[in-house]
């Protein structure tokens, strides 16, 4: 190879240096730029990410608090074992009451309620033995012959909650309240069933009460 071939072929790679050199210097560059973006992009991903996260578990006991929330208001009112008991503990004090109890005709679960109300109260001595009213579980109002086949019932209130009248409805309201954590109250004036005689406590199971809106 001549001198003048050889210098040509040392520039030649002296240049193909320099280049690939230029290429290096370019590559780690922008091997250090799109890796900082990389890298800020998987962190705004992860963020993002991160976010949805919460939200979906936010939604979600939301959700479940929805559902406990449904689930009370379908869910039938009911004594344990226990307040029964303790409420019959509480009112015997009142053994040897009459009683009268009823609820609507159209109402199954207020006539299940006041069934193992009348249990209860029994119990307690409150209405047993001789000479107490027969019970209006689920007949009231008292559905006249032939309503199916044409009659209607006109007039009718709908009772909300546990209502108590006589002269201890005090007493009976607050056990029910307190022990049985129902809603009882002790409204003025006189009970749907027009029957009052002394030493009488009456008790109407109406429709179990809507919760209040928050």
């Amino acid at each position: 190879m001549t001198k003048s071939e050889l210098e040509s072929s040392i520039t030649m790679i002296e240049k193909l240096l320099i280049f690939f050199g230029v290429l290096v210097a370019l590559g780690v560059t922008g091997e250090s730029i799109f890796g900082f973006k990389l890298w800020r992009r998987n962190n705004d991903l992860k963020r993002i990410q991160e976010e949805e996260i919460a939200q979906l578990g936010e939604r979600a006991a939301q959700a479940n608090q929805r559902a406990a929330e449904l689930q009370a208001l379908i869910q039938p009112r009911e004594l344990s074992d226990d307040q029964q008991r303790l409420t019959a503990r509480s009112l015997r004090p009142l053994a040897g009451r009459s009683l009268l109890i009823g609820s609507h005709w159209n109402d199954v679960e207020s006539a299940r309620l006041a069934a193992q109300l009348k249990a209860t109260l029994n119990s307690a001595g409150i209405g047993v033995g001789i000479g107490n009213p027969l019970d209006w579980i689920g007949k009231y109002p008292e559905i006249p012959v032939g309503l199916f086949g044409g009659g209607v019932v006109t007039g009718v209130e709908i009772h909300t909650g546990i209502e108590v009248w006589g002269a201890d409805k005090v007493t009976v309201a607050d056990a029910l309240r307190r022990i049985g954590k129902l809603a009882a109250t002790t409204p003025a004036g006189e009970s749907p069933f027009k029957f009052e005689v002394p030493g009488l406590v009456t008790v109407f199971v109406g429709v179990k009460p809507l919760p209040e809106v928050k």
